[in-house]
């Protein structure tokens, strides 16, 4: 599709074409041009009220004027749309991520379980269905309720269906365990001796996580206060030193607005999401 409406936006399609692939494997359901056209909605918007906030900030806060008003709001609100552009971009990746970390949390479970019901000598995909059931497994119910349905509803062969299903999940763990099965699946192995020790494996990898992650947590401690504590104080210091010499390019009110408003929230956020990502998930 060359055009949208009536816009050309064939170098904007092109740009995000590559999204393809990871927005049909984070489950979003919308086709590229759908998405490009949110992302064009979002824009026109909130544009226009965000470009009015960063007028209050610049005008009342910081008590810029002039073209010290105009450049820096010009550049924030480019910077602005910029951010959205990217942030759609990133979005499906970020998605296919968080799934990716759901179904590792879960896997040993669900994999301890798969096999619990394989020692039954039901069919595969009554294992896949079972496990579909129990939504306290996240995204991997949800990964084994899809392939149960392929092979009961749609008539795929339980072959066909875990290797389609293992081409898309994000989660490694999840694919290692699926062709496994379709290897045991063409040989005629033992199905529950396989899910047990898969499932033995994903719980010593989640606990190696573990023991990493407390080990990183005295670094993050030392970036907290270095950054939230001595770092302010330093900053303030500096602040009041220049500010009595003169030569400051923003008020001191300002300056001291900037880092209390702006600097030290978005930083604080940032220092969360980097805590929060670096921790590894476990389920219960």
């Amino acid at each position: 599709m060359k055009r949208l409406g009536v816009l050309n936006i064939t170098w904007l399609r092109e740009f995000m074409d590559p999204l393809k692939p990871t927005l049909k494997r984070s489950r979003l359901f919308v086709t590229i041009e759908e998405y490009i056209a949110t992302a064009i909605f979002t824009i026109l918007i909130t544009t226009p009220i965000t470009a009015a906030f960063i007028y209050f900030v610049l005008t009342y806060l910081l008590e810029l004027s002039g073209m010290l008003l105009i450049v820096p709001m010009v550049a924030a609100v480019i910077i602005y749309i910029v951010a959205i552009f990217l942030t759609f971009f990133i979005y499906p990746s970020f998605r296919l991520n968080q799934t990716r970390e759901n179904m590792q949390k879960h896997i040993p479970y669900a994999a301890s379980h798969m096999a619990t019901v394989a020692g039954s000598e039901v069919p595969l995909y009554q294992i896949f269905k079972t496990a579909g059931k129990f939504k306290e497994y996240g995204k991997v119910a949800e990964e084994c309720e899809r392939i149960s349905k392929n092979i009961e509803v749609f008539g795929y062969d339980p072959i066909t269906a875990m290797s389609e299903a293992a081409k898309q999940t994000p989660s490694p763990s999840f694919k290692d365990m699926l062709w496994g099965l379709v290897s045991i699946e063409r040989t005629g192995g033992d199905v529950r001796e396989f899910l047990f020790e898969k499932a033995e494996q994903y719980m010593e990898e989640q606990q190696d996580k573990q023991r990493e992650y407390i080990d990183s947590l005295e670094i993050m401690a030392e970036v907290y206060t270095t950054v939230f504590v001595a770092g302010p104080i330093l900053a303030a210091i500096m602040v009041t030193i220049m500010g009595t010499m003169g030569g400051l390019p923003l008020s001191i009110r300002g300056i001291f607005t900037l880092l209390i408003y702006i600097l030290i929230p978005i930083l604080s956020v940032l220092y969360i999401i980097m805590l929060k990502g670096a921790k590894p998930e476990t389920g219960a």
